[in-house]
């Protein structure tokens, strides 16, 4: 070899020296460089070949895997079983949540090498913890209050006597349980030690005897009206048949005693020795027919059971001295009020004739359009013309003149500044509220100071007197004060309100609060969420199939009826079914069990329409030949609206049967056939026309033998709507 080619030689090998690139130790790739010049860089004796890190002597195939992030020993793997498992011990008790486990070289931070905490929300709840009476399983070991308690008594009638027939353990007194066994009735809080006998078939001292010392005189009660006479008897309480007052005039007949109300029936019924008097609850009032009109004197009422001579059943005559004055009678012009509606003459709308006029009061010769009057004839104070839009003021009529008076003078509908007429006034700001600050942007043209204005156009609400430049700023969401500051954002402001934090977002707050004028994100005014981790659990909820009170009602999973059908399920969905189809001769459908035709088939499709819930449903077609012919079939189902099953694919045969009701039996599918598909040649040659509406959707004439068979015959489809 030349000088010049071996200098030429080491100048290529240390330029491929200087560019090679280590392979990744973290990942295990071998070392590329080294690979391709065959070296061991870092004299592990490992060449690049099978080295992953050719510059670190610690990374090799032979070198020991250690848990510090790197594949050491090149397999692939990083840390691999040299790392522990740790559990997050949120409650910092020492003992970790055995549902959130990890793996890492060192403790991670709040994390505890033991698994076996059964609370970690709770640092007095973990092993080994000693057990207190606090309703919580402190020590871990599935029993809650174990070992501790004092045994109390259930008062269940709430009188301070326990039942001896319940003892309960429990850390202390509460309500419903108390320290002594001396009920000897606890469902009854008439009964207990040191209560005084009463008469009520209860052994109410709880001495072992009933009602001593304690009766009362009852008597016989035959018709059972609670009134007796004759035989009496002394018992604790009535016995059957015995009343206890006294004074029945019959005691055959239930209806008759001192306290039964008289009536018209000629029987003594209260027994105060008068029959049928005038204070009879079914007694008729009538009334005095003095002038023989058949109305009554509303004056002159007779009550009775019976129709008085010389009286009437109603009290509608105003004038029982005059025969021609009577409901009955035609109205007059004559002063009268003829026919008793309590008008007289023109004030009667029934007066027929007379004049129509409108009164002038103020006597400027136009009358008040509102005050239209028929007449008798002329009258003081009417006109005939309506033309006056004020009839108490003089100076107001057509004929005036526009005046700076707050009137419309000359009744055009425009008043003061408002009228062209007008010339002169000042501009003024409607104050609304009477806060001495006018509506800003709301300026008026006026004749002068006018009430309910002011010259300050300076308020933002005119609507509210607590609203302007001179009001404190509340914490309400309104510029109070009128300086464009409202709230929070005014240094001014005062008051704050409690918000209550929403923290699933469903717009319904838990207990935590936060205190500001308006509400802070994250929080709502109310605190009736009863679960606020739970997005959709609150009281707007609907409550939905879950087995979680979605609504907050207390109940969770109530049933509904979403369809309005009659049917309750959690979850309810209604389908549009259109079954189109066609068959030779005659077809019959049934869906789940209800009949639909017979149609006409042939070439004539017939289309049936329902509305479906979801589920299990059958559709079966019977298709009858009427002469010697072929009996195919032709069907398509469409669910709302998109077809989804057709014959030729997806109906199978129920042949042969001699079911009456064949549709609705349930087959044993294994019997079952699916029908042959017909070509468009076998059809047309035995069939005729063709139903191109259902053949262009894929359906295919079927037939359980042979396309060219004779017979009835019968298809089912069974399908689901989820």
């Amino acid at each position: 070899m030349s000088p010049r080619l071996h200098l030429s030689l080491l100048l290529a090998l240390s330029s491929l020296v200087a560019c090679r690139t280590p392979g990744d130790p973290t990942k295990g790739e071998l070392d590329g460089e080294a690979l391709q010049s065959g070296e061991d860089n870092d004299s592990d004796g490992f060449f690049g070949d099978e080295d992953c890190n050719d510059d670190e002597a610690a990374v090799s195939p032979g070198a020991v895997e250690l848990c510090d992030g790197i594949d050491n020993d090149c397999d692939g793997l990083v840390d691999e079983d040299v790392d522990s498992e740790w559990f997050l011990d949120t409650d910092g008790d020492g003992f970790g949540d055995p549902e959130a486990p990890t793996r890492a070289c060192e403790a991670p931070p709040g994390a505890a090498p033991s698994g076996t905490d059964c609370d970690d929300g709770d640092p007095a709840a973990f092993p080994g913890a000693e057990e207190a009476c606090d309703g919580v399983d402190n020590d871990c070991d599935g029993e809650i209050d174990d070992g501790v308690g004092i045994t109390l008594y259930a008062d269940a009638d709430g009188d301070g006597a326990g039942d001896p027939e319940a003892p309960v353990l429990a850390c202390g007194p509460s309500a419903g349980l108390v320290e002594n066994a001396d009920d000897c009735d606890d469902g009854n809080a008439e009964a207990a030690p040191g209560l005084d006998e009463v008469c009520d078939e209860v052994d109410n001292d709880c001495d072992g005897t009933v009602d001593e010392d304690v009766n009362t005189v009852y008597w016989a009660d035959l018709d059972g009206d609670g009134w007796g006479s004759a035989a009496s008897t002394s018992a604790c309480a009535p016995p059957a048949g015995y009343a206890e007052r006294n004074g029945d005039c019959d005691d055959a007949n239930d209806g008759v005693n001192p306290e039964a109300a008289e009536a018209c029936n000629t029987v003594d019924d209260d027994c105060d020795g008068d029959i049928d008097e005038p204070d009879a609850i079914d007694a008729m009032t009538f009334y005095t027919d003095g002038d023989g009109d058949s109305y009554g004197d509303p004056l002159r009422p007779v009550v009775a059971c019976t129709l008085p001579a010389g009286a009437v059943t109603n009290d509608l005559d105003c004038d029982d001295g005059a025969l021609a004055v009577n409901p009955a009678a035609a109205e007059r012009c004559n002063g009268i009020d003829d026919d008793c509606d309590s008008l007289i003459d023109t004030a009667d709308a029934s007066l027929t004739g007379g004049t129509t006029a409108y009164t002038d009061a103020d006597r400027d010769g136009y009358g008040d359009p509102a005050s239209a009057v028929t007449t008798c004839g002329p009258t003081a104070g009417t006109v005939s013309n309506d033309d006056d839009c004020d009839d108490r003021v003089t100076g107001v009529n057509p004929a005036a003149a526009e005046r700076c008076n707050g009137y419309d003078d000359d009744c055009d509908a425009l008043v003061d500044a408002s009228d062209p007429s007008l010339t002169g006034g000042i501009t003024l700001y409607p104050d609304a509220d009477g806060d001495g600050f006018g509506a800003s942007g709301a300026a008026t043209a006026a004749c002068g100071p006018t009430a309910g204005y002011v010259s300050d156009g300076t308020d933002c609400n005119d609507s509210s007197t607590a609203i302007s430049p001179l009001a404190a700023e509340r914490c309400n969401g309104i510029d109070d004060d009128c300086d464009r500051l409202v709230d929070d954002a005014d240094p001014g402001r005062i008051g704050a309100a409690t918000w209550y934090v929403d923290g699933d977002g469903d717009g319904y707050g838990g207990p935590t609060t936060r205190s500001a004028c308006t509400a802070p994100a994250g929080t709502v005014a109310s605190s009736t969420d009863c679960d606020d981790g739970l997005f959709g659990v609150n009281p707007g909820a609907a409550e939905v199939c879950n087995a979680l009170d979605d609504d907050c009602d207390g109940a969770y999973d109530e049933g509904y009826d979403a369809d309005a059908d009659g049917i309750t399920d959690c979850e309810e969905i209604s389908y549009t079914i259109s079954i189109s189809a066609t068959g030779d001769d005659v077809w019959r459908g049934y869906v789940d069990g209800v009949s639909y035709g017979p149609y006409a088939g042939w070439n004539t499709v017939d289309t049936i329409t329902l509305t479906l819930d979801s589920g299990d449903h059958v559709f079966a077609a019977y298709a009858q030949d009427t002469g010697a012919a072929i009996a195919g079939f032709l069907a398509t189902v469409r669910v709302n609206g998109a077809l989804t099953y057709w014959t030729g694919r997806d109906f199978v045969m129920v042949d042969n049967t001699t079911a009456t009701n064949w549709y609705a039996v349930g087959f044993d599918d294994s019997g079952w056939t699916r029908p042959i598909p017909c070509s468009a040649a076998n059809v047309s040659s035995f069939w005729g026309n063709q139903p191109t509406s259902l053949l262009s959707t894929g359906a295919q004439w079927v037939w359980h033998t042979s396309c060219t068979g004779l017979g009835d015959s019968y298809y089912r489809l069974e399908f689901n709507l989820p």
